[in-house]
C-alpha cells in the first residue's frame, strides 16, 4: 500500500477506539472540566457538538487521552495497559475447523486459524489480505468503524494480495460497486472477490495507489453525521462519497465519483 511501519503506527489510533468514543460521547455532554470548550458550545447544534466533541477527542495525545479514561468512573478502561496500543500488529488464533472464515483483520491486527487446525491453501495471500485489511482500518477507521464499501476494502485486498482477479472480459458476469457490505453480496464468494479484485484495479490504474492511500487517510477526517447520512442517496458512508468524488479519476483524467462509478461500472471498466 505502499506505507511505511512507522506510517502505520502513526495512523492507527494508539488509544483503543472503544475508549476514544467514550471520551467523544462525554466531551459531547460537556462531562469533563478538565477541558476548554469552545465559548459558542452550547449554542451549538447537536451535529456541530458532536463534530467538536469528535475531533477534540482523536486529537488528543495518547497521555491527555489515557488521563481522561482513568480518572472517569464510566470509563470502559481503568488502566493505561486496558486503553491503550502497543505499536505491533495483534494475533488471535482460532480453532474453527474450517478454511471458511479463517483470517479476519482488523483494527487491532489479525485473527487467524491455528497452523495445528487447519491450514488453508495460499496460507501466505491470505495473510497478506488480513493484513491489507488491517491498514485498511488503521488508515480510514472512524469511530462508526471502517469507512469503505466492501467491494473497495476487499477489493484492495485482493489485488494487492496478488488474489485471483476477474478478467475484463468477463466483466458483465458480476456488479461489484453494488456491494457496499456483506448483505449486498450474492452468489459464489469466490467469484465476487474476483470482481472486487477487477474494480479496484479499475482505480489503481487510474489514480496510482498512492493517490488512493491519500484518499483513505482523508475519510478518516471526517466525521459521522447522522443528518447527511440520512439524506443521502447512496448507502456508502457519506465521508468515503465526499472524498471519493472529489478525489478520484477516470483513466481519461476526469472526475470519478461513486455514483458514476456505480451506474456506468461496466463501460468504464472496458476502457481498462
Amino acid at each position: 500500500m505502499g506505507i511505511s511501519k512507522f506510517e502505520y503506527f502513526s495512523n492507527r489510533y494508539s488509544v483503543r477506539l472503544e475508549g476514544l468514543k467514550h471520551i467523544g460521547n462525554q466531551l459531547s455532554y460537556r462531562y469533563y472540566d478538565t477541558i476548554n470548550y469552545p465559548s459558542n458550545f452550547d449554542a451549538l447544534t447537536y451535529e456541530q457538538k458532536i463534530d467538536w466533541s469528535t475531533k477534540t477527542a482523536k486529537g488528543l495525545s495518547k497521555t491527555e487521552a489515557v488521563d481522561l479514561l482513568i480518572n472517569d468512573p464510566y470509563s470502559p478502561f481503568q488502566t493505561e495497559t486496558q486503553a491503550t496500543l502497543e505499536d505491533k500488529v495483534y494475533v488471535c488464533l482460532h480453532e474453527k475447523n474450517t478454511t471458511n472464515g479463517w483470517g479476519e483483520g482488523s483494527l487491532v491486527g489479525i485473527t487467524i486459524g491455528a497452523p495445528s487446525i487447519t491450514t488453508p491453501h495460499d496460507v501466505e495471500k491470505l495473510i497478506k489480505h488480513e493484513l491489507i485489511h488491517t491498514i485498511q482500518h488503521a488508515l480510514t477507521s472512524n469511530f462508526e468503524g471502517l469507512g469503505l464499501p466492501r467491494w473497495f476494502s476487499e477489493g484492495q485486498a485482493v489485488l494487492l494480495s496478488e488474489m485471483e482477479i476477474a478478467k475484463k472480459s468477463a466483466h458483465n458476469e458480476y456488479d461489484p460497486t453494488l456491494v457496499v457490505d456483506y448483505y449486498d453480496e450474492v452468489g459464489d464468494q469466490a467469484t465476487a472477490y474476483a470482481h472486487y479484485g477487477l474494480a479496484f484495479s479499475y482505480l489503481t490504474d487510474a489514480n496510482t495507489q498512492s493517490a488512493i492511500t491519500l484518499m483513505m487517510k482523508e475519510i478518516k477526517g471526517v466525521t459521522y453525521d447522522f443528518s447527511k447520512q440520512l439524506n443521502l442517496s447512496l448507502e456508502e458512508y457519506h465521508g468515503y462519497v465526499e472524498v471519493f468524488d472529489k478525489s478520484m479519476k477516470q483513466k481519461s483524467g476526469s472526475q470519478l465519483t461513486v455514483l458514476q462509478y456505480r451506474d456506468d461500472y461496466h463501460a468504464l471498466i472496458l476502457t481498462h
